[in-house]
């Protein structure tokens, strides 16, 4: 016991000084005369800005854990509970659970994923019926508490004290997952950075400040779900987001809500990773730590360090393989496509992508090992729609189309005109170009540019080269061995992931996050498989040498984002939210805005971080302004924007202009059209802070009237 504790010990130790490495990255580098010291920093003039970084993430870290251990511990106790009327104890009675390392492991992830999802879907219904409010959250995370905490009572009075020798094999770390450790800490890093700084290869996590984070800030301030006609994503299934609506209650303000809601999908991330190991690991350990180490690339990287949906749909993903016996599990389950059938629904949840690129694939491991496959397909399939059905539910009810805005022209389009469907149908069919997102290409409809696609993807090391290349090294390596149904299974899924990525996406490179799953599966399946020695070191010289490139890729990514166009990074920006608010009118504190504020956003989606009152319309929706525009005279216009009773205009440029090109965005928003407006009476404003950028950010005054 005392030996575990040193190591758990030196395992913080070790996190806690690669976490300072990253802190203090550039001054070392500065240090060793790596990096030029004349390059200054925005932040110059302060004191020691790393060590006020420094005491921004000790900060963040001490006021968010509490809170990440008040949404994790309910949520494993209620699953705990939830968990047992899935477990068989006809075998060993109630002894089937409850003792052991390894088997303790993988009854908290299971646990953890029941509970999490039940508390998406609870969360769901509370905001259908208008109660989010924090007091209410407060006393349904101590009521969830509450079963689990009685359960695991119980369970401790029944034990005996001995547990099966089996139970307690292979339950401790291999050391191959040591070499993950600073990636975590870079990404913990990057978590505590303000959104909307990374990444600039998807927009610098647009898709954050325009719904994961944006969404459950309105329903807060509404405290219900209701129908968003200005953001076409408030349609989507949002189980992800519904944690992060939980952690902007508990915070009780948007901004100090965002650092828990990252730090909570990188918790979820870490997690995932964790659990690729816990259940592979009884196929074989080095193989299982392979697996992991391949899973923890560069696209991974990325949404662990935003507030995205993934990591928490690859957990349900894994945890629906798991239940699907794909994965091996320490204790007997009962009806445990029903289990399966639930996370694949929490799943689908998450991403409506899950449901043709996770759901086919859970449902061939269903059909091809368990026995009476076909009832219990079905009854798989029941569990998916009745998990998924809240949301489904929901957009019947807000929509009359259950999928919406998926499928408009079929099952119903409410409120969208044809070209609205149109526009949404086509940004949805081509691939995004990598170097602007969303900047589309009519040629990369056509197969050749999408097998090219497919290509890059995976052959590229900042992609997912190298989880592919280890997963061939593993698979070639081991070729002469035979192939189990298992390993089959896997090469199937994998082929069903990659046509539908091919055929039924627009070609968004996390799209392809799933395959991790497979390709895991087949490296910890066929390392075993490997026999001869030199082999078998090889492989895991190649896996170093991934994990170390994966390691310096995502530092190079991370100081190419936080350089500030020059060629040095690693800037002191963790806990820096007012670098990010100055880009965005209005996002100061709430004392310093004048009362009645009220701010129309043209172009950007992205209100986020304004603390006035505003409007605004995602690309898909509705422009009003640019409607009277195109159709009123530019006195009508202010008319019409003093009858709304705004006072500000935000006119984003450089957003509208890239819509415009891409989604065929408001012909009539034109500079031009604007400058009619400036004439009639509306009045520029600019500042120290906006002249540098006025080109392409404009920000007006109505005049009253």
């Amino acid at each position: 016991m005392a030996k575990g504790k040193v190591k758990s010990l030196l395992l913080l130790v070790y996190a806690a000084v690669c976490l300072v490495f990253w802190l203090f990255f550039r001054p070392i580098l500065i240090g060793l005369s790596i990096w030029p010291a004349a390059a200054r920093l925005p932040m110059d003039g302060q004191t020691n800005p790393y060590l006020l970084q420094l005491i921004s993430v000790l900060y963040l870290l001490i006021t968010n854990i509490p809170f990440l251990l008040a949404i994790f511990i309910p949520a494993v106790l209620f699953g705990f509970w939830l968990l047992r009327f899935f477990i068989d104890k006809q075998e060993n009675g109630s002894a089937s659970v409850g003792f052991g390392k390894g088997k303790r492991a993988q009854i908290f992830l299971l646990s953890l994923g029941l509970g999490l999802l039940s508390l998406s879907l609870i969360t769901l219904l509370l905001g259908l019926a208008h109660l989010l409010y924090r007091i209410i959250f407060v006393v349904l995370l101590i009521l969830i508490s509450i079963p689990g905490m009685i359960h695991l009572v119980r369970i401790h009075r029944s034990k005996t004290k001995t547990p099966p020798p089996s139970d307690t094999e292979q339950s401790g770390i291999h050391p191959l997952l040591y070499l993950l450790i600073p990636m975590a800490a870079l990404a913990l890093l990057a978590a505590l950075v303000p959104a909307g700084i990374l990444w600039d290869h998807d927009g610098r996590g647009y898709d954050v400040l325009e719904y994961h984070l944006q969404l459950p800030r309105e329903y807060v301030a509404q405290h219900a779900i209701i129908p968003l006609d200005h953001n076409a994503y408030s349609n989507f299934p949002a189980n992800t987001e519904m944690l992060y609506l939980v952690a902007l209650l508990l915070k009780g303000n948007a901004i100090d809500g965002m650092y828990l809601a990252q730090l909570l999908n990188l918790t979820l991330a870490v997690l995932f990773i964790a659990a690729l190991y816990i259940f592979l690991r009884d196929i074989h350990p080095a193989g299982a730590a392979l697996a992991a180490v391949a899973a923890a690339g560069l696209q991974f990287f990325y949404v662990a360090a935003n507030a995205y949906v993934e990591p928490y749909m690859l957990l349900l993903f894994l945890l629906a393989m798991a239940a699907a016996k794909a994965l091996p599990v320490r204790f007997p389950l009962k009806q445990e496509h029903l289990l399966a059938g639930i996370f694949t629904g929490g799943a689908c949840g998450c991403k409506f992508t899950a449901v043709i690129q996770i759901l086919p694939v859970v449902a061939l491991f269903i059909l091809v090992l368990h026995t009476c496959r076909f009832r219990r397909l079905f009854l798989f399939l029941v569990a998916v729609l009745v998990t998924l059905s809240p949301w489904l539910l929901r957009n019947i009810a807000y929509r009359g189309n259950p999928v919406f805005p998926i499928a408009a022209r079929q099952l119903g389009q409410d409120h969208w005109s044809d070209e609205q469907v149109q526009r949404w149908q086509a940004a949805h069919r081509v691939k995004p170009d990598q170097t602007s997102p969303d900047q589309v290409s009519p040629d990369q409809s056509a197969l050749p540019q999408r097998l090219k696609s497919l290509a890059v993807e995976l052959a590229s090391p900042s992609r997912y080269g190298l989880a592919v290349l280890l997963a061939l090294a593993v698979i070639l390596t081991g070729i002469k061995k035979p192939f189990t149904h298992i390993d089959y299974l896997g090469i199937a899924a994998l082929a069903i992931q990659l046509t539908v990525w091919l055929f039924l996406t627009h070609l968004q490179p996390r799209f392809l996050l799933p395959i991790l799953i497979p390709l895991a599966l087949l490296t910890a399946g066929r390392f075993i498989a490997v026999v001869p020695p030199p082999l078998r070191y090889l492989v895991i010289l190649f896996a170093i040498v991934t994990a170390a490139a994966h390691t310096l890729m995502a530092a190079g990514r991370y100081n190419q984002n936080t350089s500030f166009n020059s060629p040095y990074g690693f800037h002191p920006l963790a806990g820096w939210d007012q670098l990010i608010e100055s880009q965005y009118p209005f996002a100061d504190s709430d004392k310093t805005i004048e009362s009645g504020t009220r701010l129309l956003m043209v172009g950007d989606a992205r209100p986020f971080y304004v603390r006035c009152e505003y409007a605004y319309n995602t690309v898909f929706d509705r422009c009003y302004f640019a409607e009277h525009l195109a159709g009123k005279s530019p006195a009508g216009v202010i008319d019409w924007l003093q009858e709304e009773n705004f006072t500000h205009l935000y006119i984003n440029w450089y957003e509208v202009e890239r819509l415009q090109k891409s989604y065929q965005f408001a012909p009539s928003l034109t500079r031009q059209n604007v400058d009619k407006l400036e004439k009639a009476g509306l009045i520029p404003l600019s500042s120290a802070a906006w002249q540098a950028i006025d080109s392409h950010y404009r920000l007006y005054r109505i005049p009253p009237r």
